[in-house]
């Protein structure tokens, strides 16, 4: 994994790599897919820099926008399609860091893919979901993380049919079974 954040004694942040970058008010993700990239990141930064126990402010930001039981749940399967994606890749993975103001307003080609994939399946566009977890992982055994995407995908469908809040352009019938 690779973050734009030095994580290291230094004070000094750097904000390099952002050429390829999308400004997020350039994308159509909406609050939930903006709040899942959100725990995306700090779940990647702890992957990155174990010491920051970053894992632990994913799985409180989890909980404080989603109601028991949803928000640990929601937590632990970003947590699962990150396993999935870091099995499956032969590089790391570029994120921009979670903590930084400037970073968070911009997402990476991975993170895209990584969001992109969550979208298109809350559309119930399985094929171009599939293509962006097809990129995430590059190319390579793609199964697994499409499998856990569908499945946070459920997870969600379910929280919003609790709430009976999800907006209509989603659609949260669909069920993910390979």
């Amino acid at each position: 994994m690779s973050s734009s954040h030095n994580h290291s004694k230094a004070t000094k942040h750097q904000h390099t790599g952002t050429d390829d970058c999308q400004h997020l008010a350039q994308t159509s993700f909406d609050q939930l897919e903006l709040d899942i990239l959100q725990i995306a990141r700090l779940i990647f930064l702890s992957f990155h820099h174990p010491e920051t126990y970053a894992w632990v402010n994913a799985f409180n930001i989890a909980e404080q926008r989603y109601e028991k039981p949803y928000g640990a749940t929601i937590a632990n399967a970003v947590l699962t399609i990150v396993n999935a994606v870091c099995g499956a890749r032969d590089s790391g993975l570029r994120y921009h860091d979670p903590q930084c103001l400037i970073c968070q307003e911009y997402v990476t080609p991975d993170e895209q893919f990584f969001v992109g994939a969550l979208h298109e399946l809350r559309l119930g566009n399985k094929l171009s979901a599939r293509t962006h977890v097809m990129h995430l992982c590059e190319g390579l055994d793609e199964c697994t993380t499409f499998e856990a995407m569908g499945e946070l995908t459920q997870i969600i469908a379910d929280y919003y049919a609790d709430k009976t809040e999800e907006p209509k352009c989603f659609n949260t019938s669909i069920r993910y079974v390979n």
